[in-house]
């Protein structure tokens, strides 16, 4: 009622609630927001992240129904026609940043399940595009992703020492091959965020690189869902025995990040996989890991996204 500046007295008139509702909902449609959003802040449920995600993960099912059997109606102009014409067929890239828009995409179908769905649909491969640190750049743990989701079209965009925000210093390498037909891209940062640097930057102003840096992914990616890996857990380079003081910090500040970005989510693969103590396959600096182990970290990611198609 404050935000609207309405009285008392127009908080309760239905006309002015539908109308200020229906100008609310177009302007976040118009800034972006998924569908699943739109729904959950119309209804309200208990978890809205968690209603957005179910709404959002129905709807590359549902257009596809609605191209099949048609809505019903012979007018081309009836409102269900021309609603659902408004996005993909006028070629508006209904996720945020205009660009070119695969045939039949909706607004909110960047979540995983929503891209698994509309691969099998299609019958291509998933297009997986990794980027990260030297985790990233050792070649084992993304054509270990792919192989799980049945899939050969990958790349894998690492740099040895890299923190998330050396991704926007030098975009052409780590986001080589990101374009309008990337499936899923998954940003695996963290181990060198979380050695001393992180102490140096303010917990807001390494959001704020994150959200920067995942923009430019969906920039170029708009067709795409994104998966947020955090660091498994680790050693500072060149002392084994003492753990990076900054994971706990990076892991939450990432896990902040995804929650407020629609069309990513977070995978905290520090508690899947356990402590450096617990874990199988680290190399002898108990910060990297042996080829075996990068599997793991590859199993382990595939799961994470098969669990949530």
């Amino acid at each position: 009622m404050t935000a609207a500046h309405l009285t008392p007295q127009q908080a309760f008139d239905r006309e002015t609630n539908a109308r200020v509702a229906l100008r609310y909902f177009k302007e976040q449609e118009d800034a972006g927001m998924s569908n699943g959003s739109l729904a959950a802040a119309a209804q309200r449920p208990q978890n809205r992240r968690e209603y957005a995600h179910k709404v959002n993960a129905t709807l590359a099912t549902a257009d596809k129904l609605i191209g099949e059997y048609g809505n019903g109606s012979s007018d081309p102009q009836s409102p269900m026609d021309s609603s659902r014409r408004s996005d993909s067929d006028m070629g508006r890239d209904p996720d945020g940043p205009r660009g070119e828009t695969i045939p039949g995409d909706t607004k909110g179908s960047s979540s995983i399940a929503a891209v698994m769905e509309r691969a099998r649909a299609t019958g291509k491969p998933l297009s997986i595009v990794q980027i990260g640190d030297s985790h990233i750049a050792a070649g084992t743990e993304t054509p270990e992703i792919a192989a799980r989701l049945g899939s050969s079209d990958q790349i894998h965009n690492g740099v040895v020492g890299a923190r998330a925000t050396d991704a926007l210093k030098d975009p052409n390498t780590f986001m080589r091959g990101l374009n309008s037909g990337t499936d899923l891209v998954i940003v695996s940062f963290g181990s060198n965020d979380a050695d001393h640097h992180y102490s140096s930057v303010s917990s807001q102003q390494y959001k704020d690189s994150y959200e920067r840096m995942l923009a430019e992914v969906h920039r170029r990616a708009p067709n795409a869902a994104v998966l947020m890996v955090g660091p498994t857990d680790g050693a500072l380079s060149g002392r084994p025995n003492t753990r990076l003081p900054g994971l706990d910090d990076v892991i939450a500040a990432q896990r902040d990040v995804a929650s407020q970005t629609p069309y990513a989510e977070f995978f905290d693969i520090r508690a899947r996989l356990g402590s450096m103590q617990a874990m199988r396959g680290m190399a002898a600096d108990r910060l990297h890991f042996t080829s075996s182990g990068y599997r793991i970290i590859g199993d382990a990611i595939a799961e994470r996204i098969l669990q949530g198609a």
